[in-house]
């Protein structure tokens, strides 16, 4: 019945007219040269529920309290009690760095996001646009006034488009990966940071730097290199438990540090963004080799026609 099926396929007019979807367009991929200019945002879950205490729940709910001490039988005027359940995971991209942020949130609702995105926006200032999906956790009246009460413009990426939303499917997709091991633990939002800051180290391969490197112009340690330092780290060590406040250097010379490492910040994003030209030239073509055309052609143009029946 397959094959009866497939041949009655094949053999239809209007089933070839209409059938598969071709590439009609060619790629027209964004250039964003500048960090912190445009974000994209999504999801992640349903994750199994957590249990969590009501110290745990608040720091999750707000970060900035992430190492604010409670005092025992005392609860803060929150809006929550007793224990929290947290069932999401809220993620931002930014598009030149690939640097991510990670929160836990307990439903996918515009509330939850734009309290993550006031936090955020207050601490590293607010992008010029935000690409994210048109789900209506992104598209409510809430999350319309915040973002324009910001001065930020929202850019709807088509439904169910994997590859307008690439890069962030591709985060997700990383940072699922990474979290398998603690997803399942009835304590998973406390572990979130974690994920998100081996995604923010690794080397994005292209660009031959790390997110950090390409931010902040500088790569922090892993666990492992924390509890076997290398060698320059133990020499630092040293060096700043022999430190001499009498004599330290000038203030010409901490100038001239800032400026080299200002420098060298701006060196690697030059190499960085001239690298995504490069890829996003070849991506390109390779798109475009696959785009559908209709010729047309007039009476004495030659045509090479493909032999079935002998090939």
């Amino acid at each position: 019945m397959a094959f009866d099926t497939r041949d009655n396929i094949l053999g239809c007019l209007e089933c070839g007219q209409n059938g598969t979807a071709r590439r009609t367009q060619t790629q027209s991929s964004p250039r964003v040269d500048e960090p912190m200019i445009l974000f994209g945002m999504d999801l992640i879950g349903p994750i199994s529920h957590s249990n969590l205490t009501l110290e745990e729940t608040v720091q999750c709910f707000y970060p900035q309290l992430q190492y604010f001490n409670f005092e025992s039988g005392k609860k803060p005027d929150y809006g929550y009690s007793g224990k929290g359940y947290f069932t999401h995971i809220f993620m931002v991209i930014d598009y030149f760095s690939r640097f991510i942020w990670a929160f836990p949130c307990a439903a996918p609702k515009q509330s939850k996001a734009i309290r993550r995105l006031i936090w955020l926006f207050g601490l590293f200032g607010c992008p010029v646009a935000i690409y994210a999906d048109i789900g209506t956790h992104f598209t409510g009246s809430k999350m319309a006034k915040f973002l324009q009460s910001q001065e930020v413009l929202y850019t709807p990426a088509p439904s169910a488009a994997k590859r307008a939303t690439g890069m962030v499917e591709k985060a997700i997709f990383l940072f699922e990966r990474v979290m398998k091991g603690v997803a399942f633990k009835p304590n998973w939002p406390i572990y979130v940071h974690r994920p998100a800051y081996d995604m923010n180290r690794r080397e994005i391969k292209h660009l031959g730097s790390s997110p950090y490197e390409i931010l902040f112009g500088y790569h922090p340690p892993s666990s492992l290199e924390l509890a076997i330092p290398h060698m320059r780290r133990s020499k630092l060590i040293l060096d700043m438990q022999k430190f001499d406040f009498g004599e330290a250097d000038s203030k010409e010379v901490m100038e001239e540090a800032v400026f080299h490492h200002v420098a060298r910040v701006e060196a690697r994003k030059s190499e960085t963004l001239r690298k995504k030209d490069w890829r996003r030239l070849i991506q390109k073509e390779k798109h475009d080799l696959g785009v559908w055309q209709r010729w047309n052609y007039s009476p004495g143009t030659l045509v090479m026609v493909y032999d079935h029946m002998h090939a």
